[in-house]
């Protein structure tokens, strides 16, 4: 058709997209730059790239938040999912047929492994929980997972191929008693099984981990040394090493983000994301501060600023203090999402009365999205099919 838009020139428009929807999501960055056309077609969420990608089961990566004040039956769950291409939400409220007692206990951990997502562990009534809880984002449904073999709170994870690998936490010995431990296990996704490997060569009070080019890193403090030390196990060698690098590359990371890291794409960039400090703001119930984006040169071993996201804090409906702000970091292929608070540009209203939360959603630069809610804290999240 004459002054029809040419895709792929020599091909139907029908079939370019046909051979466009099938590129894996990790370079659709890349296609956009190749011309405005592609540009268009894939940032239009209603586009026939989306809609066909759909189509055939292609799904896009989504933020999934899960209210943590959810307990058990006859309550009902209500969850949020923001599709992180299209930027559109969606809510799914079901009943729980399958869990008995609460999912969300202390220092528990929330990790996603497709279209699954997994609450594991935690401290609750006296103990350590070895529980695990699977929530299918497709079918919306809860399994109980094997429990692990150790009850653990406040540990390391990371998902190395098909397998969880977890370490590390505290235990409860005695009742009022907590034990840092340096045991560590892995879970099979395919067997839905755990067995021990090697544990960590000291229990440790754990900060920050992260996986990256098929290890498990971590840091933290030993209390019988005094001192902060860091760790790297190896699946293929089932062994730990020690990784002295860490403990100066990351010296400023303070324990006043959750999830401050994020580990992005085949390229195993890492970005980290810092609080500055808190200003008031005049005539409001308010606390703003900005969220400083950097991520590492691998050469130089150095921290490169990437953007600043403004983070505000209510303090007439958030729980968060100055020294505890929970704000979240999720890794992408091709991009970072921080789950923060809402600021006065991005977010939309609270109906206190009726209990309802809008989500806003908004790109801060070109590989950083941001999620605000009133207060992050109220919430477990994690990303699917990234």
């Amino acid at each position: 058709m004459a002054g029809a838009t040419i895709l792929i020139p020599g091909l139907p428009n029908d079939l370019a997209i046909s051979c466009l929807i099938r590129v894996p999501r990790i370079y659709h960055l890349s296609l956009r730059a190749v011309n405005s056309q592609w540009r268009i077609l894939l940032l239009n969420p209603s586009s026939p790239f989306h809609t066909q990608r759909k189509d055939h089961g292609f799904r896009n990566p989504s933020l999934f938040l899960l209210p943590i004040s959810y307990v058990a039956p006859p309550n009902h769950l209500e969850c949020t999912e923001i599709d992180l291409l299209s930027h559109k939400k969606s809510k799914t409220t079901f009943r729980n047929e399958s869990v008995r007692e609460t999912i969300f206990l202390d220092g528990y951990a929330c990790i996603s492994h497709g279209a699954l997502v997994l609450v594991l562990g935690g401290f609750g009534r006296g103990r350590a929980s070895n529980n695990v809880h699977i929530f299918d984002t497709v079918t919306k449904k809860w399994t109980l997972g094997a429990n692990m073999l150790t009850g653990r709170a406040e540990f390391a994870w990371g998902i190395i191929g098909n397998r969880l690998y977890v370490a590390g936490g505290f235990c409860c010995a005695d009742p009022g008693t907590l034990e840092f431990i340096a045991a560590a296990e892995v879970y099979d996704f395919g067997s839905n099984e755990w067995r021990e490997i090697s544990g960590m060569p000291v229990a440790l009070l754990i900060d920050v981990f992260f996986v990256v080019s098929g290890k498990l890193f971590l840091r933290g403090w030993v209390p019988q040394r005094n001192a902060v030390e860091a760790y790297s196990y190896c699946p293929l060698t089932n062994a730990w090493q020690d990784e002295n690098w860490m403990v100066r590359v990351l010296s400023s990371a303070r324990r006043h983000t959750l999830n401050k890291f994020a580990i992005v794409g085949d390229e195993n960039d890492i970005y980290m994301v810092e609080l500055s400090e808190p200003f008031p703001v005049w005539g409001s119930l308010t606390e703003r501060l900005y969220l400083s984006i950097s991520r590492l040169n691998n050469e130089t071993l150095e921290w490169v600023r990437v953007c600043q996201v403004l983070d505000k804090l209510e303090t007439d409906f958030c729980d968060c203090s100055d020294n505890d702000r929970h704000v979240r970091f999720h890794g992408l292929k091709d991009g970072v999402v921080v789950l923060c608070h809402h600021d006065t540009d991005s977010y939309i209203d609270i109906d206190r009365d009726n209990g309802y939360e809008e989500v806003g959603v908004s790109p801060v630069c070109a590989h950083v999205l941001k999620v605000s809610v009133p207060c992050p804290s109220q919430w477990s999240s994690a990303v699917v099919n990234a």
